[in-house]
């Protein structure tokens, strides 16, 4: 498997900047808050330990409870893995309990940085929270449609 370190762009972004196509775990703060919508589900993360991609992750089929897990990266799917990135247009592998999942294109990335004074949450000075990812009846997330 092709594996790629590539250096980190701006990784502090708020609700208010563009949509980033693409964040670099390692380059952003513990604490950080992203949602992450993909074709097919909403995932709320907190990133725990950016060095090691470590995260609190909720939604989607595989986590409709928080889980703690890492983030591999990201990939087009077929053995290219563009390590310790979540990038629009790919699929996020994530490895929880010694499994891999794969989940469907991501589309949307939002992040809200960690607010030093409350901890464990995002900055409530950074623009409202996205709503916490809902389990349809098939027990997927999906996002609401603006």
């Amino acid at each position: 498997m092709n594996t790629e370190t590539m250096p980190a762009r701006s990784a502090r972004v708020t609700p208010r900047d563009d949509t980033p196509e693409a964040v670099f775990l390692p380059a952003m703060p513990a604490g950080t808050e992203l949602l992450v919508e993909t074709q097919r589900s909403r995932y709320r993360v907190i990133l725990v330990d950016p060095g090691e991609r470590a995260v609190q992750i909720q939604g989607g089929r595989a986590f409709a409870a928080p889980k703690r897990a890492v983030i591999v990266g990201a990939t087009p799917g077929y053995g290219y893995l563009k390590s310790g990135w979540i990038t629009a247009g790919l699929s996020m592998e994530i490895l929880a309990d010694d499994r891999c999942h794969g989940t469907s294109a991501v589309r949307r990335i939002l992040a809200w940085p960690r607010d030093p004074e409350i901890p464990g949450s995002a900055s409530a000075s950074r623009g409202p929270k996205p709503a916490e990812p809902s389990a349809d009846p098939s027990g997927s997330a999906v996002p609401p449609r603006p």
